[in-house]
């Protein structure tokens, strides 16, 4: 009965091994929620406010502009310095360390820099999902 007992416990430490072994194979690393920034952008005439919602996971960033109630989202680069967001008109790149915002203008042969500073903002509270 000892031989038999030692059999069954050494069947049930390695089940639990394989049990852990499994665990750890199918475990899912952790997603990281959007960052939501609130972000103000210098040009020559006046300061833009916009609000950017970056999803790492997806590499998306979503740009809000209160002010024209406009919503547009757009393909996003992550590095561990910086998230670049290039489109036809404009290139955006927000520094991940310092929040500096850099908005480069190019038309034609025409290229116009512009600066800004981000803001962590919290999650909006009013929804649903």
């Amino acid at each position: 009965m000892i031989q038999g007992a030692n059999t069954n416990q050494g069947t049930r430490v390695d089940m639990m091994r394989w049990i852990f072994a499994a665990a750890a194979l199918t475990a899912q690393p952790a997603v990281a929620a959007p960052t939501y920034l609130n972000c103000s952008v210098d040009n020559e005439t006046s300061v833009a406010k916009i609000d950017i919602a970056l999803d790492e996971q997806a590499q998306t960033a979503v740009f809000s502009s209160p002010a024209e109630g406009k919503t547009q989202t757009r393909a996003a680069a992550f590095t561990a310095q910086s998230v670049t967001i290039p489109d036809t008109v404009f290139t955006w790149t927000i520094d991940r360390v310092s929040l500096a915002l850099t908005r480069v203008t190019t038309i034609g042969e025409k290229r116009w820099d512009d600066r800004g500073q981000c803001k962590i903002a919290p999650v909006p509270a009013n929804r649903a999902f």
